[in-house]
Formats: structure tokens, C-alpha cells, sequence
């Protein structure tokens, strides 16, 4: 079990969707950056009596809203595809060891910047896959992606392939421009 330094922030998004249910943590997590973000405006621009403890109190607070912008992303995303259980495969398996050190750490939330900095530097680093179970992954996590690839390919008409985006999965390909259902009938 290869284990990196610090947290992944879209797989400690997964978990919190997993132990604690998807419209919980989205909710949490946009009052989050909504909430703690306009606070920090709101101390930094209608402070009484601008003072530097004031100012940086607001600077602090509106950093620690955009800390919970990348939380509220990937959370949304992994809650619209449904994807939590498999996103957070490995840590799910082996929770004894990832759920303390995905609890201790995620105290840097209250680190300004610090899960943008992470979320960025996963990201540019080249981010696992959402959609690939990691190769340690229960084989019932692996079957769950098997199967919704097959019934997906069945769905577009194409063995093996996804739908293009934009692509209405209800119609043949080129159904929904005129032209190319035309060509493709000739």
C-alpha cells in the first residue's frame, strides 16, 4: 500500500460523502466557502475601526472560504457521477489506517490556502483518474466499474466506447443534427 505525504483532496471529499452522505457534505462545504468567505469581506471592508487585527482576521477568513472551494468542487462532482465508493476505493478497504490519518489531517482546512495549494499541486502533478479504481481496489469496486462501463457502451450503441458529450444516449449518433442523420441514412 503505497501511502504519499499528505491527504488527496478529492479522495477526502469522497470519504466525507461516503461516512456522512453526498448532500450533507455539499451543503457543508459551499456554507463553507460562501459563509467563511464573505465574513472575511465583511471584516475587511465594514471593519468600525480598521485595525491590523481585523484586517488579518478578515484575510484569514476569506482564505479559509477558499479552502472549501476545491472541497465543494470535488464534492459535487463525485456527487453528481455518484463515484465516492469508487474514488475512495483503497482507503475504504483499509480504513483502520486512512481514516485517523485522514481525520488528523484534515485540520490543514483551517490552514490558509493549504487544500488549494494541495488541490493544485495534485492536479499539475497529473491527479489520479476519478473514474479509474486504483489496482488495490475490492474486486466488487472493480466489478461496480465494469459494469457501469458495459451498461453505458450498451446504452451509445458502440461496444466499448462512452458517449460523446453532448450526445443524447436516447438517439442514434448524429440523430440530433439534421445533415449528418441524413448522410448516415443514404
Amino acid at each position: 500500500m503505497q501511502e504519499g505525504r499528505f491527504i488527496t483532496v478529492r479522495k477526502l471529499a469522497a470519504l466525507q460523502i461516503e461516512f456522512r452522505g453526498s448532500r450533507r457534505v455539499v451543503l457543508e462545504f459551499g456554507f463553507g466557502c460562501l459563509f467563511m468567505g464573505a465574513v472575511g469581506v465583511a471584516f475587511l471592508l465594514f471593519a468600525k475601526h480598521p485595525t491590523a487585527a481585523t484586517s488579518a482576521l478578515g484575510v484569514y477568513l476569506f482564505f479559509l472560504g477558499l479552502n472549501y472551494a476545491p472541497l465543494l468542487a470535488y464534492s459535487v462532482s463525485i456527487a453528481m457521477r455518484g463515484s465516492a465508493k469508487l474514488v475512495a476505493a483503497r482507503e475504504l478497504a483499509h480504513q483502520d489506517v486512512y481514516r485517523r490519518r485522514y481525520g488528523v489531517q484534515q485540520a490543514l482546512i483551517l490552514v490558509p490556502l493549504a487544500i488549494v495549494a494541495l488541490s493544485v499541486a495534485h492536479e499539475l502533478k497529473g491527479g489520479a483518474r476519478e473514474d479509474a479504481p486504483p489496482p488495490d481496489a475490492p474486486a466488487e469496486v472493480r466489478e461496480e466499474k465494469k459494469e457501469g462501463e458495459e451498461e453505458e457502451a450498451e446504452r451509445s450503441g458502440r461496444p466499448g466506447a462512452a458517449p460523446s458529450v453532448g450526445e443524447d444516449l436516447g438517439q442514434p449518433r448524429g440523430a440530433d443534427r439534421p445533415g449528418l442523420a441524413a448522410a448516415g441514412a443514404a
